[in-house]
């Protein structure tokens, strides 16, 4: 309570307001910035996790950037991200070079597996 009594005075001296629909107290765990926010610290956000799961091998430039964003959310998550994500970076450069997709057996290997 202490340092609730303490945030919200430093908010009146500043005269920030905040928004009541938007503010949550005493929860046990919540959605914060796309992370899941426990007692036992911050987790990935199971919708962001299930996304990536339920993804098809991609088939266009696009979706395998849209994949690559969607891991890059949960790089704090997965040891040795950048190994992981290598294969996708360079099928990526390779379609943009030679403005055609091609979805390398390397990149399928790894989707699979991820």
């Amino acid at each position: 309570m202490d340092d609730m009594r303490e945030t919200f005075d430093t908010l009146r001296r500043i005269n920030m307001k905040l928004n009541p629909s938007k503010c949550s107290f005493g929860e046990t765990e919540g959605i914060f910035l796309g992370y899941l926010v426990t007692g036992q610290g911050i987790q990935a956000n199971p919708k962001k996790i299930e996304a990536i799961e339920n993804m098809t091998a991609p088939k266009k430039v696009k979706e395998v950037q849209s994949f690559t964003d969607k891991l890059a959310a949960l790089t704090r998550f997965l040891s040795k991200p950048a190994e992981r994500q290598l294969p996708f970076f360079k099928t990526l450069k390779v379609c943009l070079k030679q403005k055609s997709f091609v979805w390398t057996s390397e990149a399928e290997t790894t989707f699979q597996e991820m």
